[in-house]
C-alpha cells in the first residue's frame, strides 16, 4: 500500500464522522495533554480545515505515526468501529509510509542547522581558544555491550544491545524510553548515554526554538536509526518535560556516547533551552541566558558549540519575529564575532 493510499483510509475515515463528531475530532488533535508522547497540531492550523486538509496536516505533523494518532483521537471520540477498521492497516501502510521518507530522520519538527553540517567530520571553529569538551561522569551507563548488529540482520532485534530502555509503546514504531545516567552541573542537568571514548572526536549543538522532537531525532540519527528499523528512542521523560515545559527555565545538557562510527564519526552533545522565547516575558529568557553563561563558563561545562540548531515545525517555511528574536538573542551570547564561525 502506497502513501497515497493511506491518505485515502485517513480521508474515508474522517468522512465516516459526522459534522459533530470531526469539530470534536479536530478539537482532540489540539490537546497536548491528550495526545501524550505526541505533539498536538496548534488551533490555527485546523480552525477552518476540511477534511482533506486535516488529512494533510495529520501526515505532515505525524509522520509514520499518523494512523496510531488516529486511531487514539477516534477512541476518545467513542468510534472505536473506525479503530479497528485502522488497526488492518497499522502495521503495513505505514511500514511503506515509513520506507517514502527520503530523509533518514525527518520527524514533526525541523532542524535548521548553521553552516557547520553535522555530517561533516571536519574539525569545527570553537567559540573558546580552549578545546576543552564535557568531561564523562565517574560512571557512565554502558549502553553497548557488544559490536553492532549486521544491517542484513532482523531489525527487530537490531537494538536488543541497547540495555538501558523500557519499551513504553508497542506497535509500528516500538517507542523506547531510553534512560541515561543524570547528574547535576551547578544549577543544570546533565544527561549521559554510553561511555564515552576520549580517543574520539565530539560536537556540541545548541537547540533553541520549538520543543519537541528536535533532541529525540538528533539522538536516533547518532544511533543509526533508519526508517525501516520501525523502531523509535525518546530521552528519558521527554514527555513530561514537553507536557510542563511553560513552568521550566531548565538548561539540560545531553551526551550521546558509544555509537561513534555508526552515521556520525564522533560523539554528540545536545544542549536543549526549553522554553526560551515562550510567553512568559523576557524575565524568563534573561534565567536561560544566565544558566546558558553558567554552563560556558563552568570548569566542567561545555568550552565550545559547533553549531546553533533552531527547531521549528516543519508546516513553517518562514521565520516568525519571535523566532528570529529567540535565534538572535542565543547568538549575541557569543559576541558579533564568533557569529561566522558558527
Amino acid at each position: 500500500m502506497e502513501i497515497t493510499c493511506v491518505k485515502e483510509e485517513l480521508l474515508n475515515t474522517l468522512e465516516d464522522l459526522s459534522d459533530e463528531e470531526f469539530k470534536k475530532f479536530k478539537w482532540f488533535l489540539q490537546q497536548r495533554e491528550i495526545l501524550v508522547g505526541f505533539q498536538a497540531i496548534p488551533k490555527n492550523q485546523l480552525e477552518n480545515a476540511d477534511r482533506i486538509d486535516t488529512v494533510d496536516k495529520i501526515i505532515q505533523t505525524f509522520s509514520h505515526q499518523s494512523v496510531e494518532v488516529v486511531k487514539l483521537v477516534l477512541k476518545k471520540t467513542r468510534r472505536n468501529d473506525l479503530v479497528e477498521k485502522l488497526s488492518n492497516i497499522s502495521t503495513g501502510a505505514q511500514g511503506v509510509y515509513v520506507r517514502s521518507q527520503s530523509e533518514a530522520c525527518s520527524l514533526p519538527n525541523t532542524l535548521l542547522e548553521a553552516p557547520v553540517s553535522l555530517q561533516t567530520p571536519t574539525p569545527p571553529q570553537t567559540t573558546s581558544p580552549r578545546a576543552t569538551t564535557l568531561p564523562a561522569p565517574s560512571t557512565p551507563t554502558s549502553l553497548l555491550q557488544s559490536p553492532p548488529v549486521d544491517k542484513a540482520q532482523n531489525t527487530s532485534s537490531k537494538y536488543d544491545i541497547i540495555t538501558c530502555k523500557v519499551l513504553i509503546q508497542s506497535g509500528s514504531p516500538a517507542v523506547y524510553q531510553l534512560i541515561p545516567k543524570k547528574e547535576k552541573i551547578g544549577s543544570l542537568t546533565r544527561m549521559t548515554l554510553g561511555e564515552k571514548n576520549p580517543n574520539k572526536k565530539n560536537k556540541t549543538i545548541l537547540l533553541v526554538g520549538e520543543t519537541g522532537a528536535g533532541k529525540s531525532t538528533l539522538v536516533n540519527y547518532a544511533m543509526g536509526v533508519e526508517w525501516e528499523d520501525d523502531v523509535w528512542f525518546q530521552i528519558v521523560e521527554e514527555e513530561k518535560r514537553r507536557l510542563s515545559q511553560s513552568q521550566t527555565s531548565d538548561v539540560i545538557v545531553y551526551q550521546i556516547c558509544g555509537f561513534e562510527d555508526k552515521p556520525l564519526p564522533y560523539s554528540l552533545t545536545i544542549i536543549d533551552t526549553p522554553g526560551y522565547g515562550d510567553t512568559r516575558g523576557i524575565e524568563y529568557d534573561d534565567i536561560i541566558t544566565q544558566r546558558l553563561l553558567d554552563l560556558f563558563q563552568s570548569d566542567d561545562g561545555v568550552h565550545e558549540i559547533d553549531a546553533v540548531g533552531l527547531v521549528m515545525k516543519a508546516s513553517e517555511n518562514r521565520l516568525s519575529d519571535r523566532q528570529r528574536y529567540i535565534f538572535d538573542s542565543v547568538m549575541s551570547l557569543f559576541g558579533k564575532d564568533q557569529g561566522p564561525h558558527l
